[in-house]
């Protein structure tokens, strides 16, 4: 089992973000989790940080949903 990183503010507001777009029609759910997912890990990836698979993934960014 990998290291448990919290989430940053950042990525909080992100979700929240997300999500409200998400309710409101704009964005089409399974859609929204796929892009999700590739953002947080790619910012991850750019602030350095060592990530697994498991790492805000798509299961993990529909549970947060």
């Amino acid at each position: 089992m990998g290291i448990r990183i919290s989430w940053s503010i950042y990525e909080q507001v992100f979700l929240l973000d997300m999500l409200q777009k998400i309710l409101i029609g704009q964005l089409d759910r399974k859609q929204a989790i796929k892009d999700i997912s590739g953002e947080l890990r790619e910012l991850a990836i750019q602030a350095g940080l060592k990530i697994d698979d498991k790492y805000r993934n798509e299961n993990g960014i529909a549970m947060q949903l």
